[in-house]
């Protein structure tokens, strides 16, 4: 059985509506200057500071320094089971390779707002890996009215029309 580490839901938010704002914020970073990317993550929460908290989780958490491996892809049935079964009573958990891909994006994130230079395919790969694992993998923990409303977040060179949401708003219930 592949191990289970407990959270708290709202993190599970939180990690949800973080890793979709660095989705969009790396998608749209090609269309302006460098500098704009890092102010950006420099006047919010900063990757390292969740991949602090990540690797605190607790005992069973495992301290890396390497990359994490591409986990395994949910199941049609293990996906009905975390909307319908776990996410309405709150069992919120991840699971060990669940985190460390996730602290092991976060590094490469982290990586690409310290570069002076941005490469097309490594952005494009960067935006592809926080999009597959953020949608295939931790939105399918959540209900479908924090799955929206995680959706809306603020990120880096946002539409204006579009109503967005602070990520500040999704930091309750637990300090990074």
């Amino acid at each position: 059985m592949r191990k289970r580490i407990p959270v708290t839901y709202n993190f599970v938010i939180f990690l949800h509506a973080y890793l979709r704002q660095a989705e969009l914020s790396v998608h749209r970073s090609a269309q302006m200057p460098r500098q704009a990317t890092k102010d950006f993550y420099n006047s919010g929460v900063a990757p390292e500071r969740v991949i602090h908290y990540l690797n605190g989780l607790g005992k069973s958490a495992v301290r890396v320094t390497t990359a994490g491996a591409v986990p395994r892809p949910f199941t049609l049935r293990k996906k009905l089971a975390c909307r319908f079964i776990y996410a309405p009573v709150s069992r919120a958990y991840l699971l060990q390779e669940e985190v460390l891909y996730a602290i092991a994006l976060l590094r490469e994130l982290s990586v690409f707002l310290a570069a002076d230079k941005v490469i097309p395919l490594a952005t494009r790969d960067l935006y592809l890996k926080l999009a597959h694992f953020n949608d295939g993998h931790i939105g399918w923990r959540l209900r479908r009215k924090d799955w929206s409303a995680s959706r809306t977040v603020d990120h880096f060179f946002a539409n204006e029309r579009l109503t967005t949401t602070p990520l500040e708003n999704f930091m309750t219930g637990f300090t990074i």
